[in-house]
């Protein structure tokens, strides 16, 4: 796997705040990922699972943490794209069962050694999903193009 960023995910402004950075072609992360991996996609919203069949047709997608749960016991992965928000309510309580923290929570205590990107959009979720899962590299939905190379 090979990842090129330029600063994307979230930034510290000159006064300090942090700010979510957006692709718009010069900064956006590019993600290369070799066919013969197993790709595991935790994913809610139909558009962006649409968005991940198109590019990535064999990965294994769900949508639900406990699905996740589920797939993530039986078997190993590559590489994993992890969304936090997985409902309106889980944003609200992110320790819920039904968010992606707990997926991350379940990866870094099985031993997770493959490649993470964590693709939410809700900056504090994804920081404490990386807080946990501590190889994953941050990048919201929408700053990162993905190629079966």
């Amino acid at each position: 796997m090979r990842l090129e960023t330029s600063g994307l995910g979230w930034k510290r402004d000159d006064e300090g705040k942090i700010r979510k950075v957006r692709a718009d072609g010069k900064d956006s992360m590019k993600i290369e990922i070799s066919p013969t991996w197993k790709i595991f996609i935790l994913e809610d919203s139909y558009e962006r699972i649409r968005w991940f069949r198109e590019r990535i047709p064999e990965a294994t997608i769900v949508s639900t943490a406990e699905d996740a749960l589920a797939i993530l016991s039986q078997g190993s992965f590559d590489f994993c794209f992890l969304d936090h928000d997985l409902c309106f309510n889980d944003a609200a309580f992110p320790d819920r069962p039904g968010s992606g923290e707990r997926v991350a929570h379940y990866l870094a205590q099985k031993g997770f050694v493959g490649s993470a990107v964590i693709h939410s959009v809700n900056e504090i979720g994804a920081m404490r999903m990386k807080a946990r899962l501590h190889q994953a590299q941050i990048a919201p939905f929408g700053t990162f193009e993905v190629s079966l190379v």
